[in-house]
This record gives C-alpha cells, sequence and structure tokens, in this order.
C-alpha cells in the first residue's frame, strides 16, 4: 500500500473498512472516537480491538440512501418481509450483511427511493448544481503524515469542479442553523470534513469546496447544505491535531485509557440556576 487516491475497484468498502495500510491507519470516525477517549478507538478499531461499530436500522437507512444518491445500487439487498421479527427475514439479513451488502425492508426502500429522488431534484437547484455529472463514489485515499498512515472514503468527489460532497441523513431536522449548530459539532461532522480537507492537501487534491448534503428520513425528505466557516474550520482543524497527538501518543505506548479516574465535581448549568431561582422567586 502506497499513498495515493485508489477506486472501489482497487479498495472494495470491505477491505478500506479492514484497515489496507500497513500498520493500523487513522479515519475520520476513529478520530471522532478518540475524542471520546483512546479507549473507544481501541475498541472499534479494525486492527486493534476489531469490534466494529452498530449496525442499526437508522444507519442502514443512511446507507442505502447514500447507494442510492451515489451509483451504489448493487450494494443494496431488498428484503420481502413486512418487519425482521420473523426468523427467515433476521437470517436474509444476516446473510446479506455477511456478503457485503447493506438489508432493507421492501416497504423502506420505497421509501428511502423517494429520498434519493429528492436528494437529486434538491442538488439540481442548489449551488452545487451539475457536480453529479461528474465525478466519483467511494474513492479511497491513503497517505502518510510523519510515519502515520490516514484513510479516507468521501461520499462524491469532482476534481473537475474542485468540490468534495458529504453526505449525512438525520432522523432529526436539517434546518441550516439548528443542523449546523448542533447535530453538526456533536457528531464529529466539522472534525470529518477537516479530516478529509488534510488529506486532499497531503495527496495535492486540486479540491477547494468542501459540503456537506445533509437529509431528512422522514417525509418530506427535506435536504440542506452545510459547510464550515472560517471559525469552524479552525475549531474542527485544531480537534483532528488534537486527535492526531492522541493518537501518535496511544500507539507508541499501547496505552488506550478511557475516561479519568479522579472525582469529578458536577456543576450547575447558567440556565439550571436560573430556573431554581426563578420557581424560588414564583414561591416568594
Amino acid at each position: 500500500m502506497t499513498p495515493g487516491l485508489y477506486d472501489s475497484h482497487d479498495i472494495p468498502m470491505s477491505v478500506y473498512l479492514a484497515d489496507p495500510c500497513p500498520t493500523p491507519s487513522l479515519s475520520a470516525s476513529a478520530i471522532n472516537a478518540l475524542l471520546r477517549s483512546p479507549a473507544h478507538c481501541h475498541w472499534n478499531h479494525p486492527k486493534l480491538g476489531g469490534h466494529g461499530g452498530d449496525d442499526a436500522t437508522v444507519a442502514d437507512t443512511g446507507t442505502v440512501a447514500h447507494d442510492l444518491l451515489w451509483g451504489g445500487e448493487g450494494k443494496i439487498c431488498v428484503i420481502d418481509a413486512d418487519d425482521w421479527r420473523k426468523k427467515e427475514a433476521k437470517e436474509q439479513r444476516d446473510e446479506a450483511r455477511a456478503n457485503g451488502l447493506t438489508p432493507i425492508l421492501a416497504v423502506k426502500y420505497n421509501t428511502v427511493k423517494v429520498m434519493a429522488r429528492t436528494a437529486v431534484a434538491f442538488i439540481s437547484e442548489s449551488d452545487i448544481k451539475g457536480v453529479m455529472e461528474a465525478g466519483q463514489s467511494e474513492m479511497t485515499m491513503i497517505w502518510q503524515e510523519d510515519g502515520l498512515w490516514f484513510r479516507a472514503r468521501p461520499d462524491w468527489l469532482n476534481l473537475e469542479a474542485g468540490t468534495m460532497v458529504h453526505y449525512k441523513t438525520s432522523v432529526a431536522s436539517v434546518e441550516p442553523n439548528r443542523f449546523g449548530r448542533s447535530i453538526v459539532p456533536a457528531m464529529g461532522y466539522d472534525t470529518a470534513m477537516a479530516f478529509y480537507r488534510r488529506g486532499c492537501k497531503a495527496l495535492g487534491l486540486p479540491v477547494d469546496l468542501h459540503v456537506m448534503l445533509a437529509q431528512e428520513q422522514v417525509a418530506p425528505y427535506a435536504c440542506s447544505l452545510l459547510s464550515l466557516s472560517e471559525a469552524s474550520w479552525a475549531v474542527a482543524d485544531a480537534k483532528v491535531e488534537r486527535a492526531i497527538a492522541i493518537w501518535r501518543k496511544a500507539l507508541a505506548t499501547d496505552t488506550w485509557p478511557a475516561y479519568s479516574t479522579r472525582i469529578h465535581d458536577v456543576e450547575p448549568t447558567p440556565w439550571a440556576i436560573a430556573e431554581v431561582e426563578a420557581a424560588m422567586g414564583d414561591e416568594q
């Protein structure tokens, strides 16, 4: 394995998830786990703890929507069942996952197809109109920094337009202000974008625009586009730098601590204090 940009034939998703680098590599999801604690990162990393993530139905819905939108229909396995309670449906679901496919119920699949059509229509009228006319999905970026390996897999990369699109679905509202201020930092989407931008710079890729396409998983499947302000980029870059420092130390010492062992005093929030003061005032 050498640093570079690889297509999905050279590095399929199963290989990417298993980490194709010579030594454990840092990814956007690993960074998100590291900023929680090294122990969480170690537990999920394929070359360390090897326990992997959660195969939740919500995550499956987002994955299927991604595949439909970016041309990965062949990765989907539609299960003809009303729900997952029957033994046969569960067996088909497990078999699909074992074969590297994403299982989804037929009734839910019809919903996700509407999601994909809605997203395509939204893009065609948006500030990134035409981004899907060229480019490729599921490219893998591999690079090195000071002896450490890094990997990333952008949802859509259009080098002609100098644009990388990150697609996220949510059961919550993706109204730009609400989603941008709460969900983006809470889910580590900002650090992921900063990490991908770092990879583009390391590989010399001409990508000037990093934009997130967010979409709701409930009707009418509304979409929004988000990027980061200069201040948000600075904060996200700083979090990535911190994660890399934690990663370097953990690898060098093979020490993966969870949370601090000292006693922490729980402080009241300003609004909790205000609520108590208001209640006391009402009783006087």
